[in-house]
């Protein structure tokens, strides 16, 4: 039985839920008391004399906003990617295209640490 959900990370939500348990002392003269047994729809727990009802509620887990956005728009650059690929197994100036794409994302790559080293050194 799961008592309570916590989230984890800053891309998880947890919310609702119910982590009250009806308390029932130890008793060891009776062996049955606190065991816990579904009843139709309800669970329930012994207290030694009786059958409680034990409450129920439904905790929520999901994304946050923040982390849907960047599943959308890691879905949307995926599909976009994958067009680009298929139309370029079949058109000779899409790809002529998209290797020109991938010279100049090398050669900004280049520059960025060309950039960045030249700033490591001039913060010495």
């Amino acid at each position: 039985m799961i008592k309570g959900l916590a989230p984890t990370g800053k891309y998880t939500i947890v919310s609702a839920g119910n982590t009250s348990v009806p308390y029932v002392n130890q008793n060891i003269n009776n062996p049955i008391q606190g065991m816990i047994r579904i009843s139709g729809n309800d669970m329930q727990v012994f207290d030694g004399s009786n059958w409680m009802m034990m409450s129920t509620s439904y905790a929520s887990v999901g994304l946050s906003p923040e982390a849907e956005a960047l599943l959308d728009w890691a879905k949307k650059k995926r599909d976009e990617e994958m067009e680009r690929d298929f139309l370029a197994a079949t058109n000779s100036t899409i790809r002529d295209l998209l290797d020109q794409i991938a010279e100049k994302e090398d050669q900004i790559q280049m520059v960025m640490n060309l950039i960045k080293k030249e700033v490591s050194i001039e913060t010495r």
